[in-house]
């Protein structure tokens, strides 16, 4: 019983080292460059053990948290649909729009003007 804590324990300790790494590095595009060294753990195995306590792959919450903060840019700044892109850590312009669309469901210069009119409309 001690010892399947102790690794319930050690499994939340990994999620959080990877979390916090990709929180800090997120807008690098290959923010996942250094984990290894961060969390002391082989690939295969963190992977596991953050898909099985966060319900996304890494690469499914570093898209998510990329996409939150391009909606709060979109909504918050004047930057251009390329510079949110870029200050997320998606360098490609395509690639970007892409991403965003597959997560909100529109294109992120829709998404902006969409917010412009609701601004007006209020």
């Amino acid at each position: 019983m001690v010892t399947k804590k102790m690794e319930l324990l050690q499994q939340a300790e990994i999620v959080d080292r990877i979390i916090f790494h990709i929180e800090k590095n997120f807008r690098v595009k290959n923010c996942l460059k250094d984990l290894h060294e961060v969390i002391f753990v082989e690939y295969p195995v963190y992977e596991k053990v953050f898909q099985e306590q966060v319900n996304l792959t890494i690469h499914e919450y570093i898209v998510r948290l990329r996409t939150e903060q391009a909606v709060r840019l979109l909504e918050e700044t004047q930057l251009d649909v390329k510079e949110v892109a870029i200050a997320v850590g998606i360098n490609g312009y395509f690639e970007f729009v892409r991403i965003f669309e597959k997560q909100m469901g529109i294109s992120p210069s829709k998404y902006r003007n969409q917010i412009c009119k609701a601004k007006v409309v209020k």
